[in-house]
């Protein structure tokens, strides 16, 4: 067993924004410590106990990292919820709803007429 002094300690943040509920927990673990490891170390499952880590995307300063990586002095792991729609489908339905609501209100004067 690995002894661990107080100068082998990094500082870290654990951050996750799941079902409107924020979650930002600073801690301090042992150098050489992975994503994964962080994580259970911030007690997170208590927060969102029905939330399985696991299975979402994290982040190191929203970068998309494996939970096998090993974590650095003062960075901030992330935990990505699930998109709801994609970023190109959310921006046709924009985009279709604001063609809707002017025709049935007659403003056109966005229009150029010819």
């Amino acid at each position: 067993m690995v002894q661990v002094f107080k100068n082998n300690l990094i500082t870290v943040e654990v951050a996750a924004a799941l079902n409107k509920q924020h979650f930002i927990k600073q801690l301090q673990v042992p150098e050489g410590t992975t994503v994964e490891q962080a994580i259970k170390l911030s007690m997170i499952k208590e927060f969102y106990p029905e939330i399985d880590y696991s299975a979402l995307k994290v982040g190191i300063y929203s970068k998309i990292v494996k939970l096998e990586n090993i974590i650095q002095q003062n960075d901030r792991i992330e935990i990505y919820r699930p998109l709801t729609i994609e970023p190109k489908e959310k921006r046709k339905l924009k985009v279709k709803s604001k063609l809707l609501w002017k025709v049935r209100n007659n403003n056109t004067s966005s229009y150029i007429k010819p």
